[in-house]
């Protein structure tokens, strides 16, 4: 299975879109799933 996840923002900003996909994250990752892309600061 592949998954992925764009957006504008991801941690160290803190909101409801990256609590959520870091919560996401984690679980994807008990699969062996890693991949996120996000833009560069």
């Amino acid at each position: 299975m592949r998954i992925g996840f764009f957006t504008e923002t991801y941690l160290p900003d803190l909101n409801g879109v990256t609590v959520s996909l870091s919560f996401v994250k984690k679980e994807l990752e008990k699969k062996a799933i890693k991949c996120i892309f996000l833009p560069q600061k």
